[in-house]
């Protein structure tokens, strides 16, 4: 923490937890001491657990911050929080449709073509006797396909009820930059650096800041960059990513190399009523061997 200090010092320092947050309860402890107090600016922290998921807005953006461990930890706080989701975007989309729409949370949702049990889970949701009632829900069943029939719970079916633009996660240490993809996994090939009218979120995994893609101790090999044709960009150089919402039609993306200061991938999602809604798509399929636990970091 204190590496950080001179930037939080004088910048918002907003947060979420991941998994060694949430699955060790000394590391839980820390967390929740730690940052208390800043779920207090989220705009939903009257949900009944602020600590692990709030909104807020900042300019041109809506941001809403979730926890994607409860889908690896089998939580009852799981059904709560996808309601109080729900809730929070359909607010946000009442109180001003025009912000650019972010939701942030840690596990990654798509990794090219790379899936584990929690990315299916956080797709297509899990097989339910009652879809509205979670403790009927089986979450070590995963339905395979989005929009299968007595299905629950799935992430992504909020993200294009709600029309997200971009959706930011973590987990893996490296970058990874996605087309707009839909829940029928097919995605959008237009130029790769300017999205006009996109219809589907921009999936980007932000993991580069931190330690480096190098082997873990269980593991002889370094986490497998992505090269799926739904990739836009990606690669494990150390760095960072800078959004700016310039108004409600332009939105630029920055990863900024941590060493040379300088923009490694830069792309801007552009509305303009103008040009027609892009529908040409191309159909990628998820086929890498999947693990039947949950996604592994170090």
């Amino acid at each position: 923490m204190n590496n950080i200090q001179p930037a939080s010092a004088i910048m918002p320092y907003m947060f979420i937890s991941g998994n060694h947050e949430y699955s060790s309860p000394h590391d839980t402890i820390y967390y929740q001491n730690l940052f208390l107090g800043q779920t207090q600016l989220g705009t939903q922290s009257q949900s009944k657990n602020p600590l692990f998921w709030y909104s807020f807005d900042a300019g041109y953006f809506h941001i809403s911050v979730v926890n994607s461990e409860v889908y690896c930890e089998n939580s009852a706080t799981l059904g709560m929080q996808y309601q109080w989701l729900d809730a929070d975007l359909a607010a946000a989309k009442s109180n001003n449709p025009n912000n650019f729409f972010l939701v942030v949370f840690h596990r990654h949702v798509y990794n090219g073509d790379h899936w584990s049990l929690d990315s299916l889970l956080m797709r297509n949701g899990m097989k339910c006797t009652n879809t509205l009632d979670y403790s009927t829900c089986n979450v070590s069943q995963p339905c395979t396909t989005f929009g299968e029939r007595d299905c629950g719970f799935s992430l992504q079916s909020l993200f294009v009820k709600y029309n997200v633009d971009i959706v930011v996660n973590g987990h893996k240490h490296y970058y990874c930059r996605h087309y707009p993809i839909s829940p029928y996994q097919t995605y959008e090939t237009q130029n790769s650096d300017v999205y006009y009218n996109p219809q589907n979120p921009v999936y980007i995994i932000s993991g580069a800041a931190g330690i480096e893609n190098t082997p873990s101790f269980n593991n002889k090999d370094k986490d497998e960059i992505p090269s799926s044709p739904s990739v836009a960009s990606s690669f494990d150089s150390h760095s960072y990513s800078i959004l700016t919402a310039h108004n409600y039609t332009h939105f630029e993306f920055k990863q900024i190399h941590a060493k040379k200061n300088a923009a490694k991938d830069q792309f801007w999602i552009i509305r303009d009523p103008q040009r027609p809604a892009w529908t040409d798509t191309e159909y990628f399929e998820a086929s890498h061997q999947s693990d039947t636990v949950c996604s592994d970091a170090r």
